[in-house]
């Protein structure tokens, strides 16, 4: 459930626990961190709330969480229905447990995952890498820390901000663009607030072909909730008179 990299038995003044969110993007983060001579220790594979009793056993410098695109176990993503981000079983549970310890903590997050950073940041978290930029900013991070410094200033927080929503409204609208006219303006108009019975009435359309632009919405969008799928209209800005054209019926 929990491995090491590197010699365990080597005593180093600096040391960094890595919280993966797969065993691949674990071994890359712990081979780079490893090269610059730290010790490094994982928690793989286990729960999160197993992973604050290592935290309380290995005492890191530095700890480093990846978030990917922001779900809890079990693949809910957080805000959704029963996830309230209190259970240390979701992402958000476990940065809470984190920062209650006093950790140094840096997140690693993949465009998508917006919505959550503004929570991450209300904790008091350090450090914030999107996936996109490497590992060349963790390591500088990891080294600002040893140095005494901050994880990130506040002219790199508001960078690291701007390329985040920039990256979301990208994906965001690539996503989006799976949907028809008709599914695009559905989708619009639950994000306006209007109930399919209404979507219905002023479309001219039976409440049942309603109901199915619905299902097909999420699943071309590959979510779970109505929430989630009018989530991804205000990260694409289609409310702020961006709404896109298609010719697609």
């Amino acid at each position: 459930m929990i491995s090491a990299i590197g010699d365990m038995k080597r005593v180093r003044d600096f040391r960094v626990l890595v919280i993966p969110e797969g065993a691949l993007m674990a071994e890359a983060l712990a081979m780079a961190i490893r090269a610059a001579g730290f010790d490094v220790r994982l928690a793989v594979a286990c729960p999160h709330e197993v992973a604050l009793d290592v935290i309380d056993t290995v005492l890191p410098d530095v700890t480093l969480v990846d978030l990917g695109r922001g779900h809890c176990l079990g693949g809910r993503r957080h805000g959704e229905a029963e996830c309230l981000g209190q259970d240390p079983s979701c992402v958000m549970g476990l940065l809470r447990g984190l920062r209650a310890r006093g950790a140094a903590v840096i997140v690693v997050v993949e465009e998508v995952a917006l919505p959550i950073v503004n929570d991450v940041l209300e904790m008091g978290v350090g450090g914030i890498v999107t996936a996109s930029e490497g590992m060349e900013k963790v390591m500088a991070m990891i080294q600002r820390h040893r140095a005494g410094a901050l994880l990130m200033d506040e002219a790199q927080r508001i960078e690291t901000l701007q390329q985040l929503a920039d990256g979301s409204l990208r994906s965001a609208r690539r996503i989006l663009s799976r949907l028809t006219r008709r599914e695009k303006e559905v989708l619009i108009a639950l994000a306006r607030g209007q109930t399919p019975s209404v979507i219905a009435d002023v479309g001219e359309l039976s409440i049942e072909t309603v109901r199915s632009h619905i299902r097909s919405i999420r699943q071309k969008l590959g979510v779970t909730s109505q929430l989630s799928a009018v989530a991804l209209v205000y990260q694409a800005g289609w409310l702020s008179g961006e709404e896109p054209q298609s010719s697609s019926p």
